[in-house]
Protein backbone atom coordinates (compact mmCIF):
# COMPACT_ATOMS: atom_id res chain seq x y z
CA UNK A 1 0.00 0.00 0.00
CA UNK A 2 1.14 3.31 -0.87
CA UNK A 3 1.93 5.95 1.88
CA UNK A 4 -0.16 9.05 1.61
CA UNK A 5 1.91 12.14 2.07
CA UNK A 6 -0.18 14.67 4.44
CA UNK A 7 0.04 18.12 2.40
CA UNK A 8 -1.05 21.38 3.70
CA UNK A 9 -3.90 21.15 0.35
CA UNK A 10 -5.15 17.76 1.10
CA UNK A 11 -5.31 18.79 4.78
CA UNK A 12 -7.59 21.62 3.83
CA UNK A 13 -9.65 19.83 1.60
CA UNK A 14 -10.49 16.95 4.57
CA UNK A 15 -10.95 20.31 6.78
CA UNK A 16 -13.38 21.86 4.35
CA UNK A 17 -15.18 18.57 3.60
CA UNK A 18 -15.70 17.44 7.38
CA UNK A 19 -17.01 21.08 7.67
CA UNK A 20 -19.55 20.75 4.58
CA UNK A 21 -20.92 16.99 6.41
CA UNK A 22 -21.05 18.20 9.67
CA UNK A 23 -23.08 21.28 8.38
CA UNK A 24 -25.24 19.52 6.43
CA UNK A 25 -25.92 16.48 8.81
CA UNK A 26 -27.46 19.91 10.99
CA UNK A 27 -29.44 21.24 8.23
CA UNK A 28 -31.04 17.40 7.51
CA UNK A 29 -31.31 16.79 10.94
CA UNK A 30 -33.14 20.02 11.53
CA UNK A 31 -35.59 19.41 8.74
CA UNK A 32 -36.85 16.03 10.08
CA UNK A 33 -37.45 17.52 13.49
CA UNK A 34 -39.22 20.64 12.11
CA UNK A 35 -36.72 22.83 13.54
CA UNK A 36 -34.86 25.91 13.41
CA UNK A 37 -31.63 25.32 12.30
CA UNK A 38 -28.93 27.32 13.74
CA UNK A 39 -26.09 26.77 12.08
CA UNK A 40 -25.41 25.50 8.43
CA UNK A 41 -23.28 24.03 5.38
CA UNK A 42 -21.98 27.29 5.45
CA UNK A 43 -21.26 28.19 8.98
CA UNK A 44 -19.29 24.99 9.23
CA UNK A 45 -18.02 25.16 6.22
CA UNK A 46 -16.34 28.70 6.97
CA UNK A 47 -15.63 27.62 10.97
CA UNK A 48 -13.30 24.85 9.97
CA UNK A 49 -11.69 26.67 7.14
CA UNK A 50 -11.18 29.44 9.73
CA UNK A 51 -9.47 26.76 11.86
CA UNK A 52 -7.59 25.20 9.54
CA UNK A 53 -5.94 28.93 8.98
CA UNK A 54 -4.99 29.45 11.98
CA UNK A 55 -3.16 25.70 12.47
CA UNK A 56 -1.86 26.47 9.37
CA UNK A 57 -0.36 29.63 10.49
CA UNK A 58 0.40 27.91 13.73
CA UNK A 59 2.72 25.46 12.18
CA UNK A 60 4.28 28.21 10.11
CA UNK A 61 5.62 30.04 13.37
CA UNK A 62 3.02 32.52 14.02
CA UNK A 63 2.77 31.86 17.45
CA UNK A 64 -0.26 33.67 18.57
CA UNK A 65 -2.70 32.55 15.93
CA UNK A 66 -3.66 29.47 17.36
CA UNK A 67 -4.57 31.37 20.86
CA UNK A 68 -6.07 34.50 18.92
CA UNK A 69 -8.52 31.94 16.82
CA UNK A 70 -9.61 30.55 19.69
CA UNK A 71 -9.94 33.25 21.90
CA UNK A 72 -11.75 34.69 18.62
CA UNK A 73 -14.26 31.76 18.28
CA UNK A 74 -14.56 31.56 22.00
CA UNK A 75 -15.93 35.59 22.07
CA UNK A 76 -18.12 34.93 18.54
CA UNK A 77 -19.59 32.07 20.53
CA UNK A 78 -20.83 34.22 23.71
CA UNK A 79 -22.43 36.86 21.36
Amino acid sequence: MHNLEWTYRLWLIVALMLGLLVGLERETSGVERKTRVFAGVRTYTLTSLYGFGCAWLFRVNVDLALPAGLLSVASLVLV
